[in-house]
């Protein structure tokens, strides 16, 4: 066996050879993430039958908040719709939505998410927390017409809803709360302080006079934290990229034009020793 051995052995490691660091497409499995659901991955999408009706959308985070919803009448569907060519999950606007039990989530936290309204009038929501007393947190799109968001009180983000999809950010942190829409931030909005401790619901009010939406959610993400700015800019650009929006970006914003990345660390001169060794090894016992 020749010596060049150690370069497929290098490649299976996942190591590069180059003598410089590599690039990998970033995504929300390089953050710490409370919740996220990815309608564009099929693993995570559990139907009762062939009509495509969803009974459990799995949590990527590792922190099993899933999504279910055991009323097949009440059940979203997927397989029916796409944005940018991937799969969405679709909320009819009537009576479907999916419950996270139990979920808990203080501020300050950011919910993330791509989502579209095919509905014409009145509050369209993107979730909701399942607490009818109050205890909640929420994003609503098409309310009066603009994207509004809610803790103790409505916040209103002053942009207009689309009927085309759109990459949303809202960052829940009490009096200094924020709202980004297709990445133009609106700042210093005040919702109050209120959480999520008893769960939520996503496509729904359910239990604050059963709003629903209608539409598609195509991923949907919360990061616990203060508000970031360079987190939003690089979960806005990873969604605007994944799901065809970059045209939705502003011409200004970091990730207009490429997708965000996160570095691949470069092999240890420890490893590359290793491979090395093990491929002359592997000569010897030719």
């Amino acid at each position: 066996m020749k010596l060049y051995t150690i370069l497929p052995l290098a490649a299976f490691a996942g190591l590069a050879l180059t003598g410089s660091a590599q690039a990998a497409l970033w995504s929300p499995a390089d953050i710490t993430t409370a919740l996220w659901f990815d309608a564009s991955d099929a693993s995570t999408i559990h139907t009762d039958d062939a009509a495509e009706f969803v009974s459990q959308w799995d949590d990527k985070s590792g922190n099993n908040n899933h999504a279910t919803q055991d009323t097949e009448s009440d059940q979203p569907q997927t397989g029916s719709s796409t944005i940018g060519g991937l799969n969405v999950t679709t909320f009819d606007g009537s009576n479907d939505y999916l419950t996270v039990q139990p979920f808990s989530s203080a501020q300050p936290h950011t919910v993330f998410f791509v989502a579209e309204t095919t509905g014409s009038s009145g509050r369209q929501y993107v979730f909701d927390g399942a607490n009818d007393n109050g205890d909640r947190n929420l994003v609503a799109l098409r309310s009066s017409g603009t994207v509004q968001f809610w803790a103790e009180k409505w916040a209103d983000s002053g942009v207009s809803t689309p009927t085309a999809p759109l990459i949303g950010a809202a960052a829940f942190n009490t009096s200094s709360s924020e709202i980004a829409i297709d990445g133009t931030n609106t700042t210093a909005h005040d919702v109050g302080s209120f959480t999520m401790t008893d769960g939520m619901n996503l496509g729904t009010n359910y239990l604050e006079g059963g709003d629903w939406l209608e539409g598609d959610i195509a991923e949907f993400i919360i990061v616990s934290g203060a508000p970031d700015t360079d987190t939003r800019l690089t979960v806005e650009g990873y969604l605007a990229h994944k799901w065809g929006l970059e045209g939705n970006l502003p011409v200004d914003h970091l990730y207009k034009a490429v997708a965000p990345t996160t570095a691949v660390p470069e092999p240890s001169s420890t490893a590359l020793l290793g491979l090395g060794g093990l491929a002359l090894i592997l000569r010897r016992r030719r």
